[in-house]
């Protein structure tokens, strides 16, 4: 379980936590919708690396991502939202951390120089991501400002424009909806909270499930 409780928990459109055993490919998804989390390739948890709890997602870089099938909670429409996660990279290569709306909200990040491509605005960001370093990432887009935040501070900013999702979009973590630029690291504690503008203070413990 999280720690203490959330009172936007009913918005959460899918909280991953990646708890488990090691190596399992058994993935839940912690928020109040439970949907199930299909994996492909060799994405598994790995108890050797985690930001909280027993285990964080951990991917090779060759085809290894996970999907959560479409609904109402990933059609945001025009209106706010958060997407918040965790990620430790094993290369510096660019790849996709998430994709939602098969492409209009896919986000990268190349560690070898810190670009970062959110999808809804501008690529940007010039400082390299470590390899071996955990970073807490969140994208929360106000109205029509999106900020994007590295370890709690603003790191690249923008105006998104148009309608985002609808209720056939599922989310794919750690690659694109193609299965293309898999995640080389791990990934843990990925949260995406519809019509809510989180805080973008790094957090020290895992994210509620209640």
């Amino acid at each position: 379980a999280g720690g203490g409780s959330d009172p936007d928990y009913a918005s959460v459109s899918f909280l991953g936590h990646f708890n488990g055993t090691d190596t399992s490919t058994t993935f839940v998804d912690n928020s109040s919708y439970a949907a199930t989390v299909v994996v492909f390739g060799n994405m598994q948890l790995d108890t050797a690396q985690q930001k909280f709890g027993s285990a964080s997602v951990l991917g090779d870089g060759t085809g290894d991502y996970c999907t959560v099938p479409g609904g109402s909670q990933f059609n945001f429409g025009t209106g706010s939202f958060s997407v918040e996660f965790w990620v430790r990279f094993n290369a510096t290569t660019e790849k996709c951390i998430y994709d939602i709306s098969a492409g209009s909200m896919t986000f990268y990040i190349r560690p070898s120089d810190g670009l970062v491509t959110p999808g809804l605005i501008a690529a940007g960001g010039s400082t390299p991501f470590n390899t071996g370093q955990w970073y807490f990432m969140a994208v929360i887009k106000n109205g029509t400002a999106v900020t994007v935040y590295r370890d709690g501070s603003s790191y690249l900013s923008g105006t998104a424009g148009g309608s985002y999702g609808s209720a056939v979009n599922a989310l794919f973590i750690g690659a694109t909806a193609l299965g293309n630029n898999s995640v080389n690291g791990w990934i843990d504690d990925f949260r995406i909270t519809k019509g809510v503008v989180r805080s973008s203070t790094v957090p020290t413990s895992q994210f509620p499930d209640n």
